[in-house]
């Protein structure tokens, strides 16, 4: 049990500084217009340019695939840590469909103003198509070799694109599964955008 216990702690103390890394990210882009300026500020200090929200996504009790222990007890963490170390105004998904995933972004599209940021973080099933050079989030009745159900990345890059917000820094914990064989895969970005940014 003191082991667990221990492991429990390392984890969650792993998934602060990673918290704290992106937070560091979104810093660096409001401040690249600017020159001289020191980007190596604490996270306290950096949450005051307009409003922060975060869209977290975990899924650990998978339909078809095999379920994930730790993926949504990761998600309430960092959603428990953006809210009351960092101020961010959270809007948590635990268990979504591919549905849920694009209304709560055309939610977002439809509120967000231009001065707000964007941080996604998603915990759960994905795949990697080398083949097709394409990813996807795999929701929570995704079936295996059936894409019907699976948010490829161009689905969600075009999502984020028309959300007004002018900075979005996307991050998962994704476990690509191939013919049930799980490996896992750490963040992965992608800059999609010159002026207004989003990463992916």
């Amino acid at each position: 049990m003191e082991k667990e216990q221990k492991l429990e702690a390392a984890r969650l103390e792993n998934l602060k500084a990673e918290a704290e890394r992106k937070i560091k990210e979104l810093a660096a882009l409001q401040n690249q217009p600017a020159q001289g300026k020191n980007l190596q500020k604490a996270p306290e200090s950096i949450i005051n340019f307009g409003t922060y929200h975060a869209l977290i996504v975990g899924i650990s009790k998978y339909q078809y695939l095999p379920k994930l222990r730790t993926a949504v007890a990761d998600a309430n963490a960092m959603s428990k840590l953006l809210r009351e170390s960092y101020g961010f105004k959270i809007t948590k998904l635990i268990d979504p469909s591919r549905a849920d995933i694009l209304d709560i972004l055309d939610e977002m599209w439809s509120k967000f103003k231009f001065k707000d940021n964007l941080l996604i973080y998603y915990a759960g099933h994905g795949w990697l198509d080398k083949q097709a050079d394409e990813g996807y989030w795999l929701p929570v009745n995704a079936k295996p070799d059936r894409r019907s159900r699976w948010m490829s990345n161009g689905t969600l890059t075009a999502a984020l694109r028309a959300i007004k917000a002018k900075h979005i820094l996307a991050a998962w914990l994704g476990m690509p599964t191939s013919k049930q064989k799980i490996r896992e895969r750490r963040n992965t970005f992608k800059k999609c955008h010159a002026k207004r940014h989003v990463w992916f």
